[in-house]
């Protein structure tokens, strides 16, 4: 009997140990995100000149040449519509539908016209690879065009989302519209809204104007352009991190992440005023400024670092640099590389900042985001893919990646398709 009741302690026991186990292990899953405190200004003074390899945070680059046809030609962003979508599933580059595996050609997105169903100049598009929807916004005729990934069209949905800069699909039907720049008629960082429901189920305005009375007493954000309206010096970044869209306060200087509930936690600080335009200098008239501008352009994070990308720019003379900030993660330092000031002619592009150490390829920068996905693109004409390879000959292409980028080249005519050149990054 004792026996019996000595195992019976010592299964209590044991349980009660592995119930507390369980605990901790989900405590920890609960935990809240790490914080970044991000030195940017302060590590400007220490800056190398550089370009910025690949391989610090791309893990692979995606070729997809688009099929070329008589029916399928793009424009290119010379006399085409310069919308573009890339997902797991399709690319949309000028209103043509393309596959997104091999590049062939599905067909085109609408048609262009006054009449029902048609778009005349589309301001935005985002697609979701789960429900195989397009959401294509007209601003000024105030209406959104939801139309299947087989071009069936499904509805049309009233917008009176003014001065939205872009948008994000989350799934579900919710969208992440972001807007702002125009203070003059409100700033708001975010909206969610829901498609089918045409509810906003979450949305943010920067703390920078809770209880300001007179927006242009607000130090270093903001300036007038010619037309008179006020507008900030820069904007609010979005990127895609895992599960999570994380965005760039402008405003506040400070960094959020919006889980996939929709729920918005601060995660750090970035120290960028320092370099923001004072009020005396918003006031210098556009065409007088020789003042330096700054703003970042893009935020790219791995696993290990958060990459940002900004720049100067001088007005008069034309001049300016492009930085990268690398934070790591791991040792919570700050590394900044440029390419240093210059002065350029009229018309003239700085060089890449990117070095493609890959497969020595084109190096474009990570302009635009696909979706669904932590991956950036381009539009890559066969033109440059072509000159580029005959430029350094064949006996410079000696690895497996170098030897497949000028095959892929090989395939290509001076006249065809653009390329979809992707970079994915490594989480």
């Amino acid at each position: 009997m004792r026996n019996l009741i000595f195992i019976s302690f010592l299964f209590l026991l044991f349980s009660c140990k592995g119930d507390s186990q369980k605990k901790e292990a989900k405590q920890e899953t609960k935990q809240e995100p790490e914080w970044f405190s991000i030195e940017l200004a302060k590590t400007l003074t220490d800056a190398t000149t550089d370009q910025k390899p690949y391989s610090t945070f791309v893990k692979d680059i995606e070729y997809i040449p688009l099929q070329t046809t008589s029916k399928s030609l793009i424009g290119g962003g010379r006399r085409g519509i310069k919308i573009h979508a890339v997902t797991k599933k399709v690319i949309v580059a000028d209103m043509k539908i393309f596959n997104r595996k091999d590049g062939r050609y599905i067909g085109d997105l609408l048609s262009r016209g006054q009449g029902p169903k048609e778009y005349l100049y589309p301001d935005f598009l985002v697609a979701d690879d789960d429900r195989e929807e397009f959401y294509l916004v007209e601003s000024d005729k105030k209406r959104m065009h939801i139309v299947g990934y087989d071009n069936s069209y499904k509805k049309e949905a009233a917008w009176d989302n003014d001065f939205t800069k872009n948008m994000i699909a989350l799934g579900n039907g919710n969208l992440l519209i972001i807007r702002g720049q125009m203070l003059k008629y409100g700033y708001d960082d975010f909206q969610i809204i829901n498609i089918d429901t045409n509810k906003v189920l979450s949305k943010r305005s920067s703390s920078a104007f809770t209880n300001l009375e007179n927006i242009v007493d607000h130090k270093h954000i903001v300036k007038y352009n010619t037309n008179g309206m006020i507008v900030t010096t820069a904007k609010n970044i979005f990127w895609r991190y895992k599960d999570n869209i994380r965005y760039y306060d402008y405003l506040t200087d400070s960094l959020f992440t919006i889980d996939k509930d929709m729920h918005v936690k601060s995660i750090g600080t970035l120290d960028f005023e320092k370099l923001k335009n004072t009020k005396d200098q918003a006031q210098v008239p556009f065409f007088k400024q020789s003042f330096f501008t700054w703003s970042i352009h893009k935020i790219v994070e791995t696993s290990d670092e958060i990459l940002f990308s900004f720049n100067s720019r001088m007005m008069k003379p034309r001049g300016g640099s492009n930085y990268f900030l690398t934070y790591s993660k791991v040792d919570k330092t700050t590394k900044i590389t440029t390419q240093g000031d210059r002065v350029l002619p009229e018309g003239i592009l700085p060089p890449s900042p990117y070095i493609n150490d890959f497969d020595n390829g084109v190096a474009f920068s990570p302009t635009h985001a696909t979706q669904n996905e932590s991956a950036y693109y381009d539009l890559i004409s066969a033109e440059s893919i072509k000159e580029l390879v005959e430029e350094k000959g064949a006996a410079a292409y000696t690895t497996e990646k170098e030897k497949a980028f000028k095959a892929m080249a090989d395939t290509l005519k001076y006249d065809d398709n653009e390329v979809v050149g992707i970079l994915h990054v490594d989480w």
